[in-house]
């Protein structure tokens, strides 16, 4: 059997937290749809049309969250809440590793600061195809080990879409080194499997709205630079696992990446490692960008930053015994 039919007898066993969706929820949701139904597929513009369209798109951050500009070897924007505890976040946006930036994700950085009620530090990490991996992957543990000197406080890694691949990338090469390592990952939505092997590419294809598989395996190409998408060092999915933090995973019933989070709960609990699989009825890719319109958004920002919270309060309580 292969790689897809293998993902779908996981996709029945696999133990996971269903989350319904609300009326107003999948009200949102049929809103996006309709939104985005007649948008041009990323496979058909060129990287510079997509960055300029994701970068008109760029929001502010809440009026309660003060947002700086820090230069830690990498640029990066701080998110400060006013009600910010010891510890902190470092936080990989999403783009399929090609667009974005941590300005085109600044509401929800700033989201999951104040759901977290931790300074969060949202990486500028270097795009493809100019910089293919594993340069995003290098400015993320940068960051991560300049975080830890400065703030001298447990920091957790978080990250969405591809953001979530690039900081698992960085786990690992962070647990393979002596130095700090993250009390936990958060990862919504994540895109791992690079060379698409999933059964939901093509199962979930109608019904997902932001993402295609082809324009995925143009950015895939971008991002590797010549890389095998089943090397271990680019997929977690064919990394060794043993020795992560706590990971907490949501994923969205109706996107195409589904196969991935399942795919990685189940690489992460063989390993021994502690994984909580959220799959949210109903959802989209990266719904969480969506408050305002869909409530499961907030509830699902909400979840993430909880989890965040305790994983860094557990270890200071640690610390402080």
């Amino acid at each position: 059997m292969g790689a897809g039919g293998a993902r779908m007898e996981t996709r029945g066993m696999m133990a996971a937290k269903r989350v319904p969706a609300s009326p107003a929820g999948r009200a949102g949701i049929a809103e996006l749809r309709s939104r985005l139904a007649d948008r041009p597929r990323d496979e058909t513009l060129s990287v510079e049309d997509r960055r300029r369209a994701i970068e008109a798109f760029t929001a502010p951050a809440s009026r309660s969250i003060a947002v700086e500009h820090v230069d830690l070897g990498v640029p990066v924007e701080l998110h400060v809440p006013s009600h910010a505890a010891a510890g902190a976040l470092v936080y990989a946006h999403g783009g399929a590793y090609v667009i974005g930036s941590a300005a085109t994700h600044r509401a929800l950085a700033a989201a999951i600061a104040g759901a977290a009620g931790l300074r969060l530090y949202a990486v500028d990490y270097r795009l493809a195809p100019e910089h293919p991996f594993p340069a995003g992957r290098d400015d993320v543990v940068a960051t991560f080990e300049a975080v830890s000197a400065r703030e001298a406080a447990p920091v957790a890694l978080v990250g969405d879409s591809a953001g979530g691949g690039i900081v698992l990338q960085a786990a690992l090469v962070l647990r393979d080194r002596a130095g700090p390592q993250p009390c936990a990952i958060a990862v919504t939505s994540p895109w791992i499997d690079l060379g698409l092997s999933g059964a939901t590419y093509e199962a979930n294809r109608s019904r997902e709205a932001m993402l295609t598989p082809e324009g995925l395996r143009l950015d895939a190409g971008r991002y590797l630079g010549g890389a095998p998408a089943d090397a271990a060092n680019v997929s977690v999915l064919y990394s060794s696992l043993v020795g992560l933090p706590p990971v907490l995973i949501q994923a969205g019933e109706d996107e195409i990446l589904l196969d991935d989070s399942i795919a990685l709960a189940e690489r992460l609990r063989s390993a021994g490692v502690s994984a909580d699989l959220e799959i949210w009825e109903g959802m989209i890719h990266s719904w969480h960008a969506f408050r305002g319109l869909v409530p499961e958004a907030e509830r699902a920002i909400g979840g993430l930053g909880g989890f965040l919270r305790r994983a860094v309060d557990t270890i200071r309580m640690k610390e402080s015994a």
